[in-house]
């Protein structure tokens, strides 16, 4: 079961204000608070065995090269493209470090990796990577992987929930926020966002916890159903 498992790339934006708020009925204008980020996204690539293990999240961020003073969470790994889109090239660097140290990697068994149909996946490259690798390559075909791919049946949702509560957290105890917002106006809970970033949280902080949480939440629910 250890060597067999699913990894699917989903988006995540910086900014996550809440779809709802309560106010005063009649109320013409609404406070709420943001980052300034609402455009600012990033990929996040996220992998599980069939056993319930994690493999390290890759954030991809939208940016031609990273900052060489910024220091990364060593548990999270972090790269740049300049669309903020996975690639062929950044495929086969998780093959190499993410897919190449799983757990029990040394015993050199057969293994399975389930992807969907991108075609960052299918290229002669990676199946080449993974033959030598001993890793035989299952594609979930086009349309199903709402149906098929276990990261986004039981994993993607949740995460991303998770992430948006964090967000909340964060938005609430940071001291920028809190200092400026309350000068801000919004008149729709999906128009600009407000400029004012938050610094003081990490752009990885929170990201390898929480998909260890809800990974472990829903494989234990499994086994109990």
């Amino acid at each position: 079961m250890g060597q067999m498992a699913n990894a699917d790339e989903t988006a995540i934006y910086l900014d996550m204000p809440p779809n709802y708020t309560l106010e005063k009925k009649g109320m013409k204008k609404v406070l709420l608070k943001t980052t300034g980020c609402k455009k600012l996204r990033l990929m996040v690539m996220l992998a599980a065995s069939a056993d319930g293990r994690k493999l390290p999240p890759l954030l991809i961020l939208k940016r031609k090269t990273l900052l060489k003073s910024e220091a990364f969470l060593k548990d999270v790994i972090v790269r740049a493209q300049d669309k903020g889109w996975m690639t062929e090239e950044l495929m086969l660097e998780w093959l190499k470090i993410v897919w190449g140290h799983r757990p029990r990697t040394f015993l050199n068994q057969p293994s399975i990796l389930v992807l969907d149909a991108f075609k960052g996946h299918l290229t002669d490259s990676m199946k080449n990577r993974l033959r030598k690798m001993k890793t035989e390559l299952v594609v979930i075909p086009g349309g199903m992987t709402s149906v098929l791919q276990p990261m986004d049946v039981s994993i993607n949702k949740p995460f991303k929930d998770r992430l948006r509560q964090q967000y909340d957290l964060d938005c609430g105890s940071c001291p920028r926020v809190n200092r400026n917002w309350k000068n801000q106006t919004r008149t729709s809970f999906r128009s600009r966002a407000v400029g004012v970033g938050c610094t003081e949280s990490h752009p990885g902080k929170h990201y390898h916890q929480i998909f260890q949480e809800v990974l472990h939440k829903q494989c234990f629910g499994c086994i109990q159903r």
